[in-house]
């Protein structure tokens, strides 16, 4: 019936597969820190809600679970391997939100991998994010400032202003004016 090359064709292909399975695996895992890689994966550009006290929504880049605990990846490509104070704040925001919506414990540790623009390299950091606490001062103070009940505090980052989506809300100086255009949390 089928020759004995016929059946080692197959065995190679199915090898062939395996290992590019693997190695596809490898590259996933291998700009993981250790412990993350050892955790399963279980969430991947997924959306979470807050709840009425706490009206946040967050995508999550990639969240592991290591040991029963939900550990937070944010995937950044930039030309320099840099971790920004907003990153801090959206990978917060993100905890709070998975925290609500699946009821199971999440790092306050997060992790933010940079990817370089030019070379490709990734490089890992590691943030303490906020707890639960700082994130509802954040989104109340957020409010007052869209509703024009407090200023805005100027940026010390010149390009900051230029790409901030509340630009038209907000003119980007510790006096300015805020229209509230947004007056309650989305």
């Amino acid at each position: 019936m089928f020759s004995n090359v016929y059946w080692l064709a197959i065995i190679l292909v199915g090898i062939a597969g395996f290992v590019h399975v693997l190695a596809a695996l490898w590259r996933e895992r291998g700009w993981l820190p250790p412990d993350l890689a050892r955790g399963q994966l279980i969430y991947s550009e997924r959306l979470f809600h807050g709840d009425r006290e706490l009206p946040v929504v967050a995508r999550v880049d990639r969240a592991y679970l290591v040991d029963g605990v939900i550990h937070l990846v944010e995937l950044k490509t930039r030309p320099r391997v840099r971790v920004y104070e907003t990153d801090v704040v959206e990978l917060s925001v993100q905890r709070v939100a998975v925290q609500i919506s699946t009821g199971k414990a999440v790092s306050l540790i997060g992790t933010v991998v940079v990817q370089h623009t030019r070379s490709r390299k990734r490089f890992v950091r590691r943030v303490q994010l906020l707890d639960t606490a700082a994130v509802a001062r954040l989104l109340r103070r957020r409010l007052l400032v869209l509703q024009g009940q407090a200023q805005p505090a100027a940026t010390p980052y010149q390009g900051r202003c230029r790409t901030c989506e509340y630009r038209m809300e907000c003119k980007g100086v510790a006096s300015a004016r805020v229209y509230p255009i947004v007056t309650r949390f989305h």
